[in-house]
């Protein structure tokens, strides 16, 4: 049996060392391989590009893109109201942490309940309407003027540069917020429940602890 192992063990040596020989004695003429590297083949295909205009065309495209996507941020689907309703929308909080002072000692306890609108109330209006719907504009325009420049328009929908450029008045783009080590912040159409617009989110006065969401039925008012 141990005879058989080693004459095995030779035979496997020999022919490796035949075969080693073999490839060490290549039989006709040989080439070099010559293979272009990827980089080389990258920077080659980007130099026909810059040629050909591509490139410049890829830049301008991607810019286009970029500007249209700044102008119209992606919405929210919200219906057109079709009912005159008012509600209240209760700001109280609860500390889900203790709140503490410079000097470390504990201000709130966590559980604490805690409604900002009594420490500060809220000033101005916010008239939620879609942009693309022309009478939704002009309804908050009209409360604009009305509020002599002191409440905020706030789109959901519609391009918000747009609006800014045809009217020269400020307003704002309620969308969601990603990024930057915050988390996401919720659209404040969600925050507040809102069903349809145009609504209206005011404070009725100082001491409201609360407040008051109006959603406006436009074809009413005509």
């Amino acid at each position: 049996m141990n005879n058989k192992i080693i004459f095995l063990a030779l035979a496997a040596t020999f022919s490796n060392h035949v075969f080693a020989s073999q490839i060490d004695n290549p039989i006709g003429k040989t080439y070099a391989i010559k293979e272009q590297s990827f980089l080389d083949y990258i920077q080659q295909k980007l130099s026909e590009k810059q040629k050909n205009g591509e490139i410049k065309k890829m830049e301008e495209e991607f810019k286009k893109r970029a500007i249209h996507s700044l102008n119209n941020p992606v919405g929210v689907n919200i219906p057109r109201a079709t009912e005159n309703t008012i509600r209240h929308f209760d700001t109280t909080i609860t500390l889900t942490r203790n709140v503490l002072m410079p000097d470390g000692q504990i201000l709130y306890k966590a559980g604490t309940k805690f409604n900002p609108l009594l420490v500060k109330g809220l000033s101005k209006k916010l008239v939620f309407i879609d942009g693309r719907d022309p009478q939704q504009v002009q309804f908050a325009l009209k409360d604009f003027e009305d509020s002599q420049h002191r409440d905020k328009i706030i789109l959901v929908a519609g391009s918000f540069m747009d609006f800014m450029k045809k009217y020269k008045v400020r307003v704002y783009f309620d969308q969601t917020y990603s990024g930057g080590g915050f988390g996401q912040r919720e659209t404040l159409v969600k925050k507040f429940g809102i069903r349809a617009v145009p609504s209206v989110v005011y404070q009725e006065n100082f001491k409201t602890p609360y407040l008051t969401i109006r959603e406006v039925n436009l074809d009413e008012q005509k």
